[in-house]
């Protein structure tokens, strides 16, 4: 595991905020296979699935960590602590009523995939929605990130995690 760490991890943690947004279908399956082979080497396991041997090592796959690491920048936003061009990204919203929805950042207005879906902005509201709320409600950012490591992003809606069915398209 100190190996897989060592040579491959240091690659994709480096600036996770532009492999994010590789978009890219194929690289993401790359991208996946390098860290399964990495695995298997790691653990002299060639029969496991890729799911079994990520959580043998307990570890999440490369796009999991990306979507993790785009939550906790829009967290120093909200702890007053990011850069001022993360502070321009991520627009907050002061409401003094409390609903069952209500999030403390403003919602992105989508116009097209390139422009829309597939900014930071975008991406970091439809991440945040996934946290459970035990975890959004947290407020020192050490706690955050060390609750945000030991979640698993379930239904992300980027291009990477959608189904895509041919003749079809994504769904």
């Amino acid at each position: 595991s100190l190996l897989m760490r060592g040579c491959i991890d240091t690659i994709f943690n480096c600036y996770p905020l532009v492999w994010a947004f590789h978009g890219s279908r194929k690289l993401n399956a790359r991208i996946n296979r390098i860290q399964e082979r990495g695995l298997r080497i790691v653990y002299k396991d060639n029969e496991s699935t890729f799911d079994e041997l990520l959580a043998k090592d307990g570890s999440v796959t490369v796009h999991q960590r990306h979507l993790r690491a785009i939550v906790i920048e829009k967290k120093k936003k909200k702890n007053g602590i990011s850069p001022d061009f993360m502070k321009t990204i991520f627009s907050s919203r002061n409401i003094p009523y409390t609903f069952r929805s209500n999030t403390e950042f403003s919602a992105c207005s989508v116009r097209t995939v390139c422009h829309g879906t597939e900014t930071l902005k975008f991406m970091a509201s439809s991440t945040w929605k996934l946290l459970p709320s035990h975890i959004t409600s947290i407020k020192t950012l050490s706690s955050f990130k060390h609750s945000v490591k030991q979640w698993t992003p379930q239904g992300c809606t980027c291009r990477l995690c959608k189904t895509y069915i041919a003749n079809v398209g994504f769904i």
